[in-house]
């Protein structure tokens, strides 16, 4: 919970694996005490970068999964004297693993820093495909004197690349321009892809080294992009002027797109844009103009031609025209939309609600009742229409026993606190593991409470696997829930909800605005929300109490239901964006039907937040009673409304 820009989460987690019933589950559990074995890793990894590592230790744990990782904090605490035969043995140990990739990367650094070239030029290990490591290896060979065919087209190959330079790039760039291997051709290769990528700062780096006059008209274009002037009237007329040219209009689209309409049709007369890059600049106008709710953005978007719609901006179109609350035009829209996109369970329910505005209803029938086969918030939005139950099809929690080594040793990072090394772990597994590895991997990773590999584990491509409700919804802390849920008369199913999309059940997670615990509260709104509900609180760090958090962020949670008059949408939006934005919004269309408001939403992190929050909360309603009350209700604030059985049957 925090104000705009909605935050990311720092820390995020999902859930733990409970002996999960659609009546009740049991309490979250401590995790098991750890085993001798991690104890040692663990007290030998701190020793290890303390510098008091021992031999004896180190033997001991030669056989340990974990062992690469001790070599490379042993390593690293001691990188400056490090001898190349000790970092050698542990690279030709520990090859292949992330460990041993991290630790060449290290190395490799280290030996261009004690500029042993010979050292990191014979170096033969793996490590990471970035661009320094790249330049690290160039720089090697350029101070051997080893300037073949190869070392000029892989220099070439990084000048080309329109992104800024690392600095281990520096010197290896420059060799290749002393040695003649930059022409102009080249820099004007690197201009384009920094124009290509928009970004100023490297089309004016480029530009440096051309002929005068080259150089000078390299400078304007970059200028451009930050602020068309009519002194580009006298540029050449070619076709990178054409593309700046379209490139500048495109940028000031986003802000002032009204100056950029007017000023098209000037630019392109005296340079004669080509289709394309008119449409590009159409197409920014009417982005822009969608997302300040300018009265002429309809008009604007059917002046976009169609081959410059990309899937965003089609959607923006009809969200623009749902904004307006003009139905035909909504359903124009979404006829319009590829078949992929159109597939989507939102445009189908909002294909429904279109057809059923414009008095087609037995078309609208079939569209809600293709939508309701989708356990998500539009899913159950247009059940409700059709007066049928949910449907749910849970698959029971895989049991195949975890024998992936690197998904073994991920877990065991994790179980003594090295979250990051365990992440390196867990993505380098996920990449050759089969699906059922990395289900038992998640499985085994949530009875650690290592609660974020259920939204980084799973493959949301995988209609089977969205159906693991056990894995992808866990039931924590519910007996705080509950009472929290009592004293701020609230339904507990919505802070199940809420803590499962902020915190992903995290008590530690913590975000870049400073938001804190289950329930993400900045420590001033956490201070000001206990004292005034009589809840415990010391400090900020009293918000990494998970039951306090709990009650505070419930409590918080009913100030803005009170405030917002019971609509449920508007707060949860105000809980992600800021009460102030989402009461700006609602204020701004107060007739507009709900459904529509949430997709109308401006800020694409709250509204894909809002129908999150919602559907999670129908599901968590299904775990903790086995029935779910109706979203319609919950929406309106009838907690007292029919309460459902879910199906896994087709309706009709």
């Amino acid at each position: 919970m925090n104000n705009r820009p909605p935050r990311a989460i720092l820390l995020p987690v999902l859930c733990m694996l409970a002996a999960c019933t659609p009546h009740g589950a049991a309490e979250a559990q401590t995790p098991p005490p750890l085993s001798p074995s991690d104890t040692a890793m663990q007290s030998a990894l701190v020793a290890a970068e303390q510098g008091r590592l021992t031999p004896t230790q180190d033997r001991a744990l030669a056989n340990h999964p974990l062992h690469a990782w001790l070599d490379y904090a042993r390593i690293r605490q001691m990188l400056a004297t490090a001898s190349a035969g000790d970092v050698n043995a542990a690279l030709r140990r520990d090859a292949g693993q992330p460990a041993g990739n991290a630790l060449a990367d290290m190395w490799r650094a280290e030996l261009a820093r004690r500029q042993d070239w010979n050292a990191l030029s014979s170096l033969d290990v793996d490590g990471s495909d970035s661009q320094a490591n790249r330049c690290l290896d160039l720089l090697a060979e350029a101070k051997l004197g080893r300037f073949d065919a190869e070392w000029t087209q892989d220099a070439r190959k990084v000048w080309r690349s329109g992104r800024p330079w690392t600095s281990a790039c520096r010197e290896p760039m420059a060799i290749l321009e002393q040695r003649g291997g930059v022409d102009d051709a080249l820099r004007w290769d690197r201009f384009d892809a920094a124009l290509e990528q928009r970004l100023p700062s490297v089309m004016r780096e480029a530009g440096k080294g051309l002929p005068p006059d080259q150089a000078k008209l390299a400078g304007e274009y970059a200028d451009f992009l930050g602020a068309p002037r009519d002194s580009a009237m006298a540029w050449p007329k070619t076709a990178r002027s054409r593309a700046v040219i379209a490139a500048g209009l495109e940028q000031d689209a986003k802000n002032y797109p009204d100056n950029a309409e007017a000023a098209l049709p000037k630019w392109n007369s005296a340079f004669t844009l080509d289709d394309a890059q008119r449409g590009r600049v159409l197409a920014a106008i009417a982005r822009a103009s969608a997302i300040d709710h300018d009265p002429r953005t309809a008009q604007r978007f059917t002046a976009v031609p169609a081959s410059e719609f990309d899937d965003a901006l089609h959607e923006l179109r009809t969200r623009d025209a749902l904004w307006r609350g003009d139905w035909p035009a909504t359903l124009a829209a979404i006829r319009a939309m590829p078949d992929k996109l159109r597939g989507d369970t939102r445009w189908i329910y909002f294909l429904a609600r279109a057809l059923e505005q414009g008095g087609q209803r037995e078309q609208a029938h079939a569209a809600y009742v293709d939508a309701a086969r989708n356990s998500e918030f539009y899913g159950f939005m247009a059940a409700d229409r059709l007066h049928q139950p949910y449907r749910l099809c849970p698959l029971p929690t895989p049991q195949t026993p975890l024998q992936s080594v690197g998904f073994q040793r991920a877990l065991a990072l994790h179980r003594i606190g090295r979250n990051d090394w365990a992440n390196r772990e867990w993505t380098a597994a996920a990449k050759t593991s089969p699906s059922a590895q990395r289900l038992a991997a998640v499985r085994d990773a949530l009875s650690q409470q290592w609660f974020d590999r259920a939204a980084f584990g799973m493959d949301r491509d995988q209609p089977q696997e969205m159906r693991l409700l056990e894995l992808r919804f866990p039931l924590h802390y519910q007996d705080n829930i509950e009472r929290a849920a009592t004293a701020s008369r609230l339904d507990p199913a919505w802070i199940a909800a809420e803590i499962r999309a902020e915190s992903l059940f995290d008590p530690r997670a913590r975000s870049n605005a400073d938001a804190r615990g289950l329930m993400q509260l900045i420590p001033e709104t956490g201070q000001r929300v206990a004292r005034r509900s009589g809840i415990a609180y010391v400090d900020g760090n009293s918000l990494y109490d998970g039951p306090g958090n709990i009650a505070i962020g419930s409590a918080y949670l009913r100030e803005g239901l009170d405030k917002a008059g019971g609509s449920l949408p508007v707060v949860i939006a105000g809980y992600n964006a800021g009460p102030n934005a989402a009461a700006r919004w609602k204020s701004q269309r107060p007739q507009l039907d709900i459904d529509a408001w949430v997709e109308a939403i401006p800020y694409k992190e709250t509204r894909e937040y809002v129908p999150r929050v919602l559907g999670f909360s129908v599901i968590y309603d299904w775990r903790m009673h086995g029935k779910m009350l109706r979203l319609s209700d919950r929406i309106a604030g009838r907690l007292d409304g029919e309460r459902i059985a879910p199906t896994c049957e087709l309706g009709n």
